[in-house]
Order: C-alpha cells, then structure tokens, then sequence
C-alpha cells in the first residue's frame, strides 16, 4: 500500500497484494488498519475505472464515487 497524507488527509495511491493471496481478506485488513491508525479528516482513493475489484473493496468499506 502507498498513501500520501497532507495534514489531516490521506491518499490512498496504490493498493497491491499479490495474486497468490487475492480473496483472503488482506486488502481489508490492510485498509482497515489504516484507517484506525491516526484521526483522518479525509481519506480519499484514486483508482482506475475499470478495476472493479479495487472499486468493490472501496466501496464496501464506505467509500464512495466522486468522479471519473
């Protein structure tokens, strides 16, 4: 994971895991822990339009779509 942060906001830049381990619930624990690391303002994510899985792991932990 790769994030930028900016005085109380985060970018999430880039999310990896490697394929041997997709569907285990590491991309979850990995967001979830950096959300309760410090007190985010805002935390924002960029993402490609078409990676559905990204977008699906997003969206399930509360974020939403802004814009294209």
């Amino acid at each position: 994971m790769s994030y930028t942060k900016e005085n109380d906001q985060m970018l999430i830049c880039r999310m990896v895991v490697r394929p041997d381990y997709f569907r285990q619930g590491i991309a979850d624990a990995l967001l979830h822990a950096l959300q309760l690391h410090d007190d985010w303002e805002k935390i924002s994510v960029s993402t490609g339009k078409m990676n559905l899985p990204a977008r699906n792991l997003y969206e399930k932990n509360g974020f939403t779509h802004k814009r294209t």
